[in-house]
């Protein structure tokens, strides 16, 4: 295999000396530490590549990740470089397969791409997903902090920007990079290092369920009351309660909660301090912990499961967008009256099952449609399969008039002794018995339905089906348990 090249980079001849002035840091470093501090430190001290604490489907995710991004260059069909003044005197976009070390910063990277214009030198990244993510703008950053020692126009700085390629060749974005962007990057790359060589504390982060030490990670922080397994306490939060002296959840449950309030005020910025009815939550979970049985918070917004139709639907995103299975469970004076499930047999498909949809949802014009995180998952891939055929918008209104989401119901109704209030977490909390159980999420799921498109198989297709009803049911049975625990 040949040998990438390296260019090395400084304003003023430096050399990075890593034994006197720290690790070298990567955007991989950058990202992670971002994500999960802890996963960085173990990483670093088991010299294991971050990859390895990834599950199955986010190791899939990943690949799958690579592969679009990989599609994407070549469709773009970018000139490969590695000459920097011939590609600033040319001017347009190129690929450098190039490792950059900036001996300035102790950075060192290789990037999807590099715009040159007027004589300023712009990273470009190229990502599988569709909209713009904040690690996006951090990526960015540090790229064009990377780059900083070549660049040469007088005022470059105030021209800090990025591009990002966004799921299809089309998507192509400007990212403006603030002042705050590049300070973010700054911080990340000191708290790399600071990371690797101190250590950091294990806490509760959006990047746990992705990785394979997940449960062991989980129980211990339950085991030590650690007050990141509390709802809307994030890393920012959680480092703030510290400060005040509330480092566990026993603490939380104890506190005043308008003297904490206005403690909190004081040190933490506009992002980071809640509202006191989100605060009255906080503690109402952790009282949730500590009794281990479900709090009410608000019993009034748990609606009765006397008739509903359930709706979940299963769905791919990438390489296209569309709707393979749509599941209605029909719920009449408390009792199931019928299930219907539509299969997608490819993409050319959809229109076919979001018709049987919408004639199954006329047929019950006064049931309200019901749904677990409908409003972040079902509803927006609806509205895009429905207005890409030409479907009514004006039932589709009518459709989204009668949605009743019960993830967001349980959210300001409910505190369960769960990490989250995901429809996984409250099926093992309530322990319901899923018949499908080695289909452990909605993309584990798209992959199933990937491998049934490219060989075909009953089994597949029945696994798939029996998937959906599990989550049908699923949803059903935690609307029972909620509701007979605020009407208890």
């Amino acid at each position: 295999m040949a040998t990438r090249k390296v260019i090395h980079l400084s304003k003023s001849d430096r050399r990075w000396d890593p034994d006197s002035q720290g690790l070298w840091v990567t955007k991989t470093d950058v990202v992670e530490v971002h994500r999960c501090a802890y996963r960085v430190f173990l990483a670093h001290q088991q010299c294991r590549p971050y990859s390895e604490y990834l599950t199955k489907s986010a190791q899939q995710l990943l690949s799958s990740g690579i592969s679009t991004e990989d599609r994407v260059v070549s469709q773009l069909e970018l000139t490969v470089a590695s000459n920097v003044d011939a590609a600033r005197r040319e001017g347009g976009v190129f690929k450098f397969p190039v490792q950059f070390f900036n001996h300035d910063l102790g950075i060192t990277g290789v990037l999807d791409g590099i715009l040159f214009e007027n004589d300023v030198l712009f990273p470009v990244e190229i990502k599988s997903h569709k909209r713009l993510r904040r690690s996006d703008r951090l990526e960015l950053a540090f790229y064009w902090r990377l780059l900083e020692p070549l660049q040469r126009a007088e005022g470059f700085g105030n021209q800090s920007r990025g591009h990002i390629i966004l799921g299809a060749y089309e998507r192509w974005q400007e990212v403006p990079l603030r002042r705050r962007d590049l300070n973010w990057a700054d911080r990340l790359i000191d708290g790399v290092r600071q990371t690797k060589v101190n250590g950091a504390s294990l806490a509760r982060v959006a990047a746990c369920k992705d990785c394979t030490l997940n449960q062991e990670h989980i129980a211990q922080l339950k085991s030590d009351r650690d007050v990141s397994i509390i709802l809307n306490v994030g890393d920012s939060r959680r480092r703030d309660l510290h400060k005040l002296g509330v480092d566990s959840i026993g603490a939380l449950a104890a506190a005043d909660l308008v003297n904490l309030h206005d403690r909190w005020c004081t040190i933490g910025t506009t992002s980071t301090v809640p509202s006191l009815q989100l605060l009255r939550g906080m503690q109402i979970h952790a009282d949730a912990w500590l009794a281990d049985e479900t709090k009410v918070v608000d019993a009034a917004v748990i609606p009765p499961p006397d008739e509903a139709i359930i709706l979940d639907l299963e769905y791919c995103t990438w390489p296209d967008r569309f709707i393979f299975l749509v599941g209605l469970l029909i719920v009449r004076e408390g009792h199931v009256l019928d299930v219907k499930q539509e299969f997608a047999e490819n993409s050319d498909d959809e229109l076919r099952i979001l018709r049987a949809m919408q004639d199954i949802l006329n047929e019950h014009p006064r049931s309200p449609i019901v749904t677990w995180s409908g409003l972040s998952a079902d509803f927006p891939e609806i509205d895009h399969a429905w207005r890409k055929h030409g479907l009514s918008e004006d039932a589709l209104e009518v459709f989204k008039g009668r949605h009743i989401d019960l993830y967001q119901r349980a959210m300001r109704g409910v505190r369960v002794p769960t990490i989250g209030l995901g429809l996984k977490d409250m099926l093992e909390y309530f322990e319901f018995p899923r018949k499908v159980k080695d289909v452990d999420s909605g993309f584990a799921a798209l992959m199933m339905y990937l491998d049934y498109l490219r060989k075909g198989g009953r089994n597949l297709r029945l696994k798939l089906l029996r998937y959906n009803q599990d989550d049908l049911d699923g949803t059903l049975f935690v609307w029972e348990k909620l509701w007979g625990i605020v009407n208890g």
